[in-house]
């Protein structure tokens, strides 16, 4: 995206906001070594020095935005980035605050310090929440809606409206019910423009000698689905995935279905993890908790509506933490738990399924770490451009290959590299897929100039893939196993 010209508006509240935020990760007074001497090494590093790191992260994001790239450093979502880590900053500087006057630890000039970094932080917040909060994208959405001259969306419209008006109330304070309230606002409007939103996407549509009377509507409300699929990820941006898991946890628990209840524990256990210590932290570890509880769910016999959830869910999670946790995630529990489920079931050694070594599948692993790792990178480098992101892809990409093809005679890895290789390619876009069909090997010790591997004997010809019910191709970069 070309930068903009001119000294525009968005552009000066943007700069504000970067100035800020360098202004306290360089010298606020809260970090300075007397509080760190009055609170004790291990109390300041717990919360202020997490404060800290939720300035930097939410400072990487802005820098990310100044660029007009959509990944700051660690391949988070900037707009993610920018909310969580200001959320965090908040968090912990207010814990301190409350554990400091509980045990008189501090003085009144670290007290002062503490105070006027809550103060400064919740103006950065307010900010970012002008320059691309939920209630601003939420309100440009039904006001383009408004004016299509389209008939029949007026529900949708006041829909948006409303959650706007609930989304003004996001604090990101210790307890802020208002974000959970938004998310739940959105899953339902997702259920509602579901019909349009899966009408449009170009994995599900029918083909186009199968249609019958639906493409005068199709053509017509396309702009409609790309405005609403923006708002619904712009707004899940900032309620963070923590209120995302926290308002699936609830609606679960409404469910009479008791495999319903185990799952909401899942979801519990993840928004615990990502509202106390933040996405680059825990979202790896938020990915797995959900992971677990929806595949133990998959034999359960669950409403429609439940399943529709836990098929949504984990995208909206993966959405906020970023795509170097979706591959970290494979590495530290999809590999080994596939291997492990192969070897449990006897795989006998034939020319496709022939079981990895533990030197072999040691390599895989590392392979797909070291892709994450290369993702992660992103934003490390300086610059006004976005080529830092594009090399960086590259790289990314040829460990994914090299993980593909070391795995390319375990049948049991072909399914999971399938999804991850879609689930990245829905969150990076066709950068990801570009980079996997122009992308060198990252060695010389493997010929991976062909990546595609042979589908194992025992696949069903023309059956439906993984995440795709309907046995349509799948959305994944040119990378993917077939």
């Amino acid at each position: 995206m070309p930068p903009h010209a001119g000294n525009t508006p968005a552009q000066t509240e943007l700069q504000q906001l970067e100035r800020a935020l360098k202004v306290l990760v360089d010298g606020s007074d809260a970090f300075r070594n007397e509080v760190a001497v009055d609170l004790g090494k291990h109390t300041f590093g717990r919360l202020v020095g997490f404060s800290l790191e939720g300035l930097q992260l939410a400072y990487d994001g802005v820098q990310a935005r100044m660029r007009h790239c959509d990944v700051a450093q660690g391949c988070v979502p900037a707009v993610c980035a920018i909310f969580d880590g200001l959320r965090i900053a908040r968090r912990g500087a207010a814990l301190t605050l409350i554990e400091s006057q509980d045990a008189t630890v501090l003085t009144a000039k670290g007290i002062q310090a503490l105070k006027e970094l809550c103060r400064q932080v919740e103006a950065c917040i307010g900010m970012a929440q002008h320059e691309f909060g939920a209630a601003v994208s939420l309100r440009n959405a039904a006001e383009t809606l408004r004016t299509s001259g389209l008939d029949g969306i007026d529900g949708m419209v006041g829909t948006l409206e409303s959650a706007a008006e609930v989304a003004t109330g996001i604090t990101h304070d210790l307890e802020d019910k208002a974000a959970i309230r938004v998310a739940g606002r959105m899953r339902r409007l997702e259920v509602e423009v579901r019909p349009l939103v899966d009408a449009m996407d170009p994995m599900l549509t029918k083909a186009w000698d199968k249609v019958e009377g639906e493409i005068l509507w199709e053509t017509r409300m396309v702009n409609v689905n790309d405005i609403v699929t923006e708002a619904l990820r712009d707004v899940r941006a900032e309620v963070g995935g923590w209120a995302i898991c926290a308002d699936v946890a609830a609606e679960l628990r409404g469910c009479t279905e008791p495999a319903a209840v185990s799952v909401a524990a899942g979801f519990d256990l993840a928004s615990k993890m990502l509202r106390d210590e933040g996405v680059q932290r825990r979202g790896t570890e938020s990915l797995h908790a959900v992971r677990q509880v929806v595949v133990a769910s998959a034999a359960s016999s669950l409403p429609e509506a439940t399943v529709l959830l836990l098929r949504d869910a984990p995208r909206w999670l993966r959405e906020s933490v970023g795509a170097a946790a979706v591959l970290r995630e494979a590495a530290a529990h999809r590999i080994p738990a596939a291997l492990s489920v192969s070897a449990n079931a006897g795989e006998e050694s034939t020319a496709s399924s022939a079981g990895l070594t533990p030197a072999a599948a040691a390599k895989v692993q590392q392979a797909v770490e070291a892709a994450a790792e290369r993702l992660a990178s992103t934003g490390k480098q300086s610059g006004a451009t976005d080529q830092p992101s594009r090399d960086t892809y590259t790289a990314a990409a040829a460990e994914f290959r090299r993980a593909v093809t070391l795995a390319r005679e375990q049948e049991s890895l072909h399914k999971l590299f399938n999804e991850v290789d879609k689930d990245i390619a829905h969150l990076l876009g066709v950068a990801w897929s570009a980079e996997l069909v122009n992308a060198e090997p990252g060695t010389g010790k493997l010929d991976v100039e062909d990546v595609m591997l042979e589908a194992p004997p025992n696949a069903a010809a023309g059956g439906a893939t993984a995440g795709n019910e309907d046995g349509k191709a799948a959305a994944g970069g040119c990378c993917t196993v077939s």
